[in-house]
Formats: C-alpha cells, structure tokens, sequence
C-alpha cells in the first residue's frame, strides 16, 4: 500500500472510497445539471491559451481524485483524535464554491459574477491547503494541481468575460 494512503500507519479503505466519491458526485452533477456546458463553451470568444473542450472532464477527474485523497487524509488525521472540524468546514466551503461557477457561468451565463465566485473559490482553496498544512502536509501538497488549475480558470474566465 502506497504511503499516500497511509495516515500516523494507518488505512481505511472505506473513508477512502466516501471521501473520492464526494467531489466526483459533485462534478458529476454539475455535468448532470449544467448538460449544455460543451455547446455553450464552443460558442465562446475565447483567448488563444484556451483548452479545447475536452479537455477538462479528464482534468476535472483527477482534481477531484486528488481532493478526495487530500480530504481523506485529513480525515485520517481526525481519526487519531486531533480536531479537523475546521479543516473539513472550509474543504466543504470550496468545494460548494467549484459547484457554483458552473451554474454562474454556463447555465445563467453570468460571467462577470462568475469572475468574481472563481476568486472566491480560489482565496478558500488556498485557506483550505493552509489549513490542511497544518494538519498533513502531503494533503496540503495534494491541492497543488487544484489551485494550479483554479488559477488558470481565473484568467481564462476573465478573459471570456473580456472578449464576449
């Protein structure tokens, strides 16, 4: 077993599972509720260092894996009896901001707002990693791809926004 998974020796494959499956649930209903995301987004303005479209559900897969293992960890360390309530409150926050946008940007084509919300989302994934730095660095370190990926759906949100 891979030490990633390994929290103080110990695993739990259950916490494991419930813990990846949360943010994929959560990116499987934005897909599900936001179904005209693809259509909308090619009928875009858009800046030449946008992605193609298919990009991202592959991309969007493995962020959310790593934030499920990122939170399981955490989780783990709330298992050795060490308060993680906070840690999980603000990981929730986040992850309830990523399932906004889509509805900010797609489905009611808000795009300023939705500049604003991804903002928003980025300061509360980095509070998030801070807060999981304290608890579990490999957590934290996890998110890195995360708020990578957040940063460069900030400026590409701002420049759709510019352009259309």
């Amino acid at each position: 077993m891979s030490s990633i998974f390994k929290v103080k020796k110990k695993f739990d494959l259950r916490t494991l599972i419930i813990s990846a499956l949360i943010p994929l649930v959560v990116g499987f209903l934005i897909a599900f509720l936001t179904p005209d995301q693809g259509a909308i987004y090619g009928s875009l303005n858009l800046p030449s260092f946008a992605p193609p479209g298919y990009v991202f559900a592959p991309v969007w897969t493995i962020l959310y894996i790593l934030m499920g293992i990122s939170a399981y960890r955490i989780l783990m360390v709330g298992k050795t009896g060490i308060n993680v309530k906070l840690q999980i409150y603000v990981y929730a926050l986040q992850l309830a901001l990523n399932f906004l946008w889509s509805f900010l940007f797609f489905t009611w084509q808000l795009r300023g707002l939705a500049l604003i919300e991804i903002i928003f989302l980025l300061v509360f994934v980095l509070l998030t990693m801070a807060l999981f730095n304290n608890r579990d660095k490999l957590s934290a370190k996890l998110l890195i791809p995360y708020l990578l990926w957040i940063i460069y759906a900030t400026v590409l949100n701002f420049s759709v926004w510019n352009l259309n």
